[in-house]
């Protein structure tokens, strides 16, 4: 599976006659940061317990499609305890007294003096001219060497991600579902991943369109493949086992009935439109700098969008026997619902995913 690149990103821009000054700002923060302050600890602490609390209704596909992924994978279990589920009941038990924030305080340095460190540190960096590379070069040797070393080892690397069940259904206080299933599949360096990344595209603007929200009336539904796994999930959706129904017979449609030249030119199209759009130079210092950390090469996206252009009806179809056996043979299940829903939908529920399941309730 390679290695898990779990990493703490800080991005700046600066003005050319301003480096030396942005770079001293950043190295202040990064070596003199006082966590102690406790009145403002209590500010960021209460704000993120505020943010995490008002998540659940405008993010709920996203919590669910997290907490589903976070059952296959260490990489998505570590981005749940942090921004999933497991991360907002973790704010909304943290305490603002001073003894809490002192602890909050600890265990900041702690994790700074862990990760904050000579050795642990990279850059990419983007200038217009010749001169204003060197002269971020040159700050950016200063900074790191201005740090110590550390040979601090990330011991969240042997956690069990498996060990919890993979289907579960989350009560929550709200009249619409978040329903989301996730399996392993295709990664980006497979022959095939071109072909599911293709027909994630023809799910998402297509038939989930038409068959979860216009049929089902859900506000959206969405297809995604990212690190290996598969993901559909649902968007404040009035149903809950009808909708991974549609799901399994969105892919059963496509495996039983070939689509025409005219539809791949045009789900062509709106794929490539997706791909190919105008970005800030941050957003591509922040992207260049993930695809260099992970190994992704220009020549590698560039063969998978060549693939795009060779795509068949036949490959469709084929495709999507594949992943329909993907999805049955190993998959993650987790729903945000209100309990009359569940209630109501029980004995269907059961009969769909069977009765090893885990029920939680959250607020």
């Amino acid at each position: 599976d390679g290695n898990i690149l779990n990493s703490f990103n800080i991005s700046f821009k600066s003005f050319n006659n301003k480096v030396k000054e942005s770079f001293e700002l950043i190295k202040e923060i990064l070596i003199n940061i006082n966590f102690h302050d406790y009145e403002r600890l209590k500010e960021i602490t209460l704000s993120l317990k505020n943010d995490f609390k008002s998540l659940l209704i405008p993010k709920g596909h996203l919590l669910a499609m997290l907490r589903s992924k976070s059952k296959l994978k260490l990489n998505e279990y570590l981005k749940e305890l942090q921004n999933g589920i497991t991360g907002r009941e973790f704010w909304q038990k943290a305490k603002t007294d001073t003894e809490s924030l002192k602890e909050i305080a600890n265990k900041l340095d702690n994790l700074k003096n862990k990760i904050i460190s000579k050795n642990n540190l990279s850059a990419l960096i983007m200038g217009n001219t010749d001169d204003i590379l060197k002269n971020l070069e040159n700050e950016f040797f200063n900074l790191k060497e201005s740090l110590e070393e550390s040979n601090h080892y990330n011991g969240l690397l042997n956690l069990d991600a498996n060990s919890k069940a993979l289907r579960e259904i989350i009560i929550i206080q709200s009249k619409v579902a978040f329903n989301a299933i996730c399996f392993p599949s295709y990664k980006i360096n497979d022959e095939n991943y071109p072909k599911a990344n293709f027909l994630e595209h023809v799910l998402r603007s297509g038939i989930f369109w038409e068959k979860i929200r216009v049929m089902g009336g859900a506000y959206g539904a969405s297809a995604s493949i990212a690190n290996g796994i598969f993901s559909f999930a649902s968007y404040r959706d009035p149903n809950f086992t009808k909708t991974y129904q549609a799901f399994e017979k969105s892919l059963e449609e496509l495996a039983n009935n070939k689509m025409t030249d005219d539809e791949i030119y045009t789900y062509l199209i709106g794929l490539i439109g997706t791909n190919i759009y105008v970005k800030t130079k941050a957003t591509e210092a922040l992207q260049s700098y993930r695809r260099k950390m992970l190994n992704i090469s220009d020549s590698l996206r560039q063969d998978i969008r060549n693939a795009y252009f060779t795509i068949t009806p036949q490959d469709i179809k084929e495709i999507s026997t594949k992943i329909l056996t993907q999805i049955r043979q190993h998959n993650s299940i987790a729903s945000l619902v209100n309990n009359q829903i569940y209630e109501e939908e029980k004995n269907n529920l059961e009969k769909l995913i069977g009765k090893e399941y885990s029920l939680k309730k959250i607020y």
